[in-house]
């Protein structure tokens, strides 16, 4: 059975999702800092998107952070 494309919504999603994942790599390998990486993340929302931001936050928030994972990995 063929994929169908994504719709607008969800492709905006993922591309803030990946965004996300992205600054927060650079930010951990000492690539950017936060407020930087912060607003190009706010230029990655379409606007008046702002639910896009209220699912990533769920999404992170989801995300179970304990002693034991260390993601993003980081750098002695």
């Amino acid at each position: 059975m063929p994929s169908r494309p994504l719709s607008a919504d969800r492709s905006a999603a993922v591309k803030l999702h990946t965004r996300l994942d992205v600054e927060a790599i650079a930010i951990v390998k000492n690539r950017t800092d936060v407020p930087a990486a912060v607003a190009r993340l706010a230029q990655v929302v379409p606007p008046a998107r702002l639910e896009l931001v209220d699912e990533m936050l769920v999404r992170v928030g989801r995300r179970e952070l304990s002693a034991d994972l260390d993601w993003p990995p980081r750098r002695p």
